[in-house]
């Protein structure tokens, strides 16, 4: 997979897409759903596949807040390369761009992305207070619009997520991802006891949402930000330990 960033909307593509449009925190069922369908799209018509996303996240430039992620941007790239996609085409998204009107943003960017065919979710929206949908998008590019993804009667978001993450219940977590959640987490301090090691450490990525304090089974447990896990392993300040969360 290759990334291409674009800085403003002095740019060219040549290449013929087909893409698909979105932040895509946490690359779960309902954001896999757009993938495959672009992946497939593009290889059935002779195109390459691209996901077009935003960094920073458009959440913290609008909001002048601090937005936590599902997973960090590295590992949100790994995913997005492990499920087909040939262009991951990141755009700069900064105050100008939150104020263009939804014509604006597709003259300066999207027409510019050479785009044969565009998947969207029903949801997605884009531009100045959020104004462009998927059926502006239509009267511009052969659109597919991709329905409400459900796990059990209710939206696959990545604020559902989140809120699955919070509360511990790492079984659903799972589910709704459709791959196993892990945290990484850098070691701060070191015990040795008996024929293991206690550690303590903290989350590797700081933009990453955590599990609420408490203790959690078979993992950690968190208090003040701090995670407290044994392992067999032996392990030194500063090396970063991935837990799996797997069923």
């Amino acid at each position: 997979m290759k990334v291409v960033h674009i800085k403003n909307d002095n740019f060219t593509f040549k290449e013929k897409l087909c893409v698909c449009i979105g932040y895509f925190d946490g690359i779960h069922l309902g954001h896999k759903a757009l993938i495959d369908t672009t992946v497939d799209y593009a290889h059935n018509n002779s195109l390459k596949s691209a996901l077009i996303s935003f960094e920073p996240d458009p959440i913290e430039v609008i909001t002048k807040k601090k937005n936590y992620h599902i997973f960090s941007s590295k590992k949100r790239k790994e995913i997005i390369s492990s499920l087909g996609i040939d262009y991951l085409i990141i755009i700069d998204f900064n105050e100008e761009l939150m104020r263009m009107n939804p014509e604006e943003f597709i003259d300066k960017y999207l027409k510019k992305l050479n785009i044969q065919h565009l998947v969207c979710g029903y949801d997605f929206r884009f531009a100045y207070k959020a104004k462009g949908n998927p059926n502006l998008l239509r009267k511009y590019f052969k659109t597919d619009i991709i329905p409400e993804y459900k796990y059990y009667g209710k939206k696959v978001s990545s604020s559902r997520i989140k809120d699955t993450i919070y509360k511990g219940n790492f079984k659903l977590v799972n589910r709704l991802l459709g791959f196993n959640y892990e945290i990484n987490l850098k070691v701060k301090k070191v015990q040795k006891m008996a024929s293991k090691w206690l550690l303590e450490a903290k989350i590797a990525d700081k933009d990453i949402f955590i599990p609420k304090e408490g203790e959690y089974k078979g993992y950690f447990s968190i208090k003040n930000d701090t995670f407290y896990l044994e392992s067999s392993d032996k392990h030194s300040i500063n090396d970063t330990v991935t837990i799996v969360f797997y069923e």
